[in-house]
């Protein structure tokens, strides 16, 4: 997909997405904020569609700054990967300030998601946002007794997208590349597909991600059932009945990213800079 000259977290956040639906020929404003009144960020409109959009970002973990701001300090991180449940948090925030527009009704309401990522974490943040709007989880199945492959589910867990059906998809952008989160349970979902915004990500190789093309790719499962989310046994029932898996079939495994800082102060660079620079 195009590039826009500045990265997410470099300038402004609102006026880099303004930037990046202008280049799509999507125009886009600033909504006037107010300490009395909640309000999204920005609305938008092409020939075709009118939108509302909440502009986040999804930066590093300030743990790690500080733990690098100490010199001379290493520090051990530990990331969940999948849903964060302070990644939903925001998510509904920004669903309430969508919804809290005057005479947004008609308009297709979107979250824009910037990713900057500080310490080379940009997967885990980016993964964070996909599982937290799909509920989604690491499983392992295994159709026969040891043969066992990694595949993941999505609304495993409770679904951002689910619990709102008035927001209608999600921006992932990390600067470099971004994705579409399409949102099944959408309002005027047919609506929105023929819209020039979402024509142009889908025009692109895994621009979009459809949770129902994967799932019939065989690349995903769908726990598209009505039943508490927090019994997850009862989940995986469901699952391995729906799939025609064997009892012992489907085991829930999530993922942690582990990740080692050390703080290196910057005369030490310094010095390793001159030395590689006398050694050429």
């Amino acid at each position: 997909m195009p590039k826009h000259s500045a990265a997410p977290g470099t300038n402004d956040d609102e006026e880099y997405v303004i930037g990046r639906l202008a280049e799509i020929g999507i125009r886009a404003e600033k909504i006037a904020s107010s300490s009395k009144q909640k309000s999204c960020d920005l609305r938008a409109a092409d020939d075709q569609a009118r939108y509302l959009i909440e502009v986040k970002a999804r930066r590093s973990d300030e743990a790690i700054a500080r733990t690098l701001r100490k010199e001379g300090a290493t520090g051990l991180m530990h990331h969940p990967m999948g849903f964060s449940p302070s990644t939903e948090k925001t998510m509904r925030h920004a669903v309430e300030q969508l919804d809290a527009i005057a005479g947004g009704e008609g308009a297709f309401k979107l979250i824009w998601y910037c990713i900057d990522p500080q310490y080379r974490d940009g997967a885990t943040l980016t993964q964070q946002v996909i599982d937290t709007a799909y509920g989604g989880t690491n499983l392992v199945k295994m159709p026969r007794m040891g043969e066992t492959s990694p595949i993941h589910c999505f609304f495993f867990h409770c679904s951002v997208f689910a619990t709102h059906p008035q927001l209608n998809g999600i921006v992932v952008d990390a600067g470099d590349r971004f994705t579409f989160l399409l949102n099944p349970f959408g309002a005027r979902l047919n609506a929105f597909r023929e819209t020039p915004l979402f024509r142009w990500f889908d025009a692109e190789p895994a621009g979009v991600v459809d949770v129902h093309a994967l799932e019939a790719d065989g690349a995903v499962l769908l726990a598209d059932c009505d039943i508490d989310r927090r019994d997850t046994h009862a989940v995986l029932t469901y699952l391995k009945k729906k799939y025609a898996l064997p009892r012992w079939g489907l085991f829930h495994l999530p993922m942690i990213h582990h990740s080692g800082f050390v703080a290196v102060p910057m005369e030490a660079l310094s010095r390793h800079d001159i030395r590689a620079e006398s050694q050429r």
